[in-house]
């Protein structure tokens, strides 16, 4: 799933709550914060703009109360 520098994140939430979407560098150093809001039950996509990130692997943590779901995500210049 390499990309440069747009990569399209598509997600399914299957509970009303508060959900925070982050991206982090594999130092494990949080890059960016993509949303904290309220959702509710439904797909979602997002595009994550990476042109000022430099090439390498990052991570995207998708959160809400004890739910965590983390994918790998491949930046190439």
């Amino acid at each position: 799933n390499p990309f440069n520098p747009i990569t399209k994140i598509t997600f399914c939430i299957k509970a009303n709550g508060l959900y925070t979407l982050k991206i982090f560098n594999l130092l494990g150093q949080e890059v960016e914060t993509l949303f904290e809001k309220d959702l509710k039950p439904g797909f979602f996509s997002l595009d994550w703009n990476a042109a000022k990130s430099s090439s390498g692997i990052y991570f995207y943590t998708l959160e809400s109360g004890n739910f965590k779901d983390v994918k790998k995500m491949v930046l190439l210049k």
